[in-house]
C-alpha cells in the first residue's frame, strides 16, 4: 500500500505540472516551435510555468523512488491515472470540450490499469 500511495503521488504530481505549465502557458501565449530558443527565457519566468516545473520536478523525485521499488510494468501503467485527472481539470478549469468518446476512452485506460494494479 504504501509504494501505492507513492506512486499515486507522483502521478498526481505529474498531472498537476502539466496543468500549471498549460495554464502558464495560456497566459504566455502561443510559442513558434521554430523560435522557442529565443522565446525561452520569458516562457520560464512565467509563475505557473514556474511551479509546474517545480511540480513536474518532484514527481521525477519520486518517480525515481518508485521505479527503484516497483516492477516498471507495473508502475509505468498508473501513470494513465492521471488521463482522469488531466480531462477532468481542462474541462473546468480550461473549459476544454469533454466529450463522450474522449470520458469512454480514459475509463477503458483505466480498467486496464486496474487489471494490472490486481496482479
Amino acid at each position: 500500500m504504501k509504494n501505492l500511495m507513492l506512486i499515486f503521488t507522483a502521478v498526481l504530481m505529474g498531472a498537476a505540472g502539466q496543468l500549471l505549465i498549460k495554464k502558464g502557458m495560456m497566459v504566455y501565449g502561443a510559442v513558434d516551435a521554430t523560435r522557442i530558443w529565443s522565446q525561452l527565457i520569458r516562457v520560464l519566468t512565467v509563475p505557473y510555468i514556474i511551479i509546474g516545473l517545480v511540480a513536474f520536478f518532484g514527481s521525477f523525485i519520486l518517480w525515481l523512488s518508485v521505479i527503484s521499488r516497483n516492477e516498471i510494468s507495473y508502475a509505468y501503467p498508473m501513470v494513465s491515472i492521471s488521463y482522469i485527472l488531466i480531462l477532468a481539470v481542462s474541462a473546468f478549469w480550461f473549459n476544454e470540450a469533454v466529450t463522450l468518446v474522449r470520458v469512454i476512452g480514459v475509463l477503458l485506460i483505466c480498467l486496464g490499469v486496474f487489471a494490472i494494479a490486481r496482479t
